[in-house]
């Protein structure tokens, strides 16, 4: 159920500075997919390409392996393979041959339960999720070179971005997620040494120019690439999903740019994270407002944010 009207919950902030990449004379190494072994960033790439409800922290073992250097190049290369063309031709034989299966089981049962008839026939069904897969692939592949971040990820996406044509709109709107994501690693975002959020409070203003990081409830459902969307997880970890309706966000009644808004990884399903450039314009103060709108539905009024 949708809720009605979305909650603020807390606030944290990330502070804000310069983010320097450093320059890359070389592009990344251009690879086919599939060619590494299991001591090689394949067998990493993959385990975050296939994983079901990735909890196991198959993302984060995708960014900390990728920072060796001699395997960021090559786990580039295969991520950006897959962003291009999905999974390997091998690997989508095996798909449909598993699918051809599943329908001969479902027309097998039919035969004696003939209320469970397939409603598609054998080929809508295999092209079907053999979409959704190839789909699935190119999802995974965009957050995962986000994760890892840098110029050679961002030129990568970039690229994806520039042809929208040839991917579904549910990877073009991750695609689009994933560009804003490298691209604010690259102008202007600067965690904590420690990677951490801390709270936001008088003695922890954000910066006009700087981003917030802002949570809360009743979002409702989230985007998601299942067909028909299955249930949430009581805790998502690994991929995220985006809002399913249009966020907004003010800050000091101006508008702020969004970065990111849907699932708050690592937190209860149902609690959403709004990542948002707080306006060079806005006033500083001890309570300045926050409202976030999603679809027509802005939040309660009272949330307020520390600026300098």
């Amino acid at each position: 159920m949708r809720c009605s009207v979305p909650a603020l919950l807390a606030l944290g902030l990330s502070v804000m500075g310069s983010l320097t990449q450093p320059a890359c004379s070389r592009k990344f190494q251009e690879v086919n997919p599939f060619e590494f072994t299991k001591k090689g960033p394949h067998g990493t790439v993959i385990e975050w390409l296939e994983c079901q409800e990735c909890i196991e922290g198959e993302l984060d073992a995708l960014r900390d392996r990728a920072g060796q250097g001699r395997f960021r190049n090559a786990a580039i290369g295969e991520l950006a393979e897959v962003l291009r063309q999905g999974p390997p031709p091998r690997r989508m034989s095996q798909m449909e041959r598993s699918l051809l299966e599943d329908y001969a089981g479902l027309v097998k049962y039919a035969q004696t339960h003939p209320e469970a008839k397939p409603a598609s026939s054998r080929d809508e069904f295999v092209q079907r999720f053999l979409s959704n897969f190839r789909a699935s692939y190119r999802i995974r592949a965009a957050l995962g070179l986000a994760e890892i971040g840098g110029q050679e990820a961002r030129e990568v996406l970039q690229e994806a971005a520039r042809t929208p044509s040839k991917y579904r709109k549910d990877v073009q709107r991750v695609i689009g997620q994933a560009v804003a994501t490298v691209r604010g690693q690259a102008a202007a975002l600067k965690l904590e040494e420690d990677r951490s959020l801390t709270p936001n409070g008088p003695g922890n203003p954000v910066a006009r120019g700087g981003v917030i990081v802002l949570y809360a409830t009743g979002d409702g459902r989230l985007f998601t690439t299942e067909d028909p969307p299955g249930p949430e997880p009581p805790v998502v970890r690994g991929a995220l999903a985006d809002s399913d309706l249009p966020v907004r966000v003010t800050i000091g009644r101006l508008p702020a740019q969004v970065l990111f808004s849907g699932q708050a990884p690592g937190m209860p399903a149902g609690v959403m994270q709004v990542n948002a450039v707080v306006p060079e314009r806005v006033s500083p103060g001890d309570n300045v407002t926050v409202v976030i709108t999603v679809g027509d539905l802005p939040s309660q009024d009272g949330a307020t944010i520390v600026v300098n």
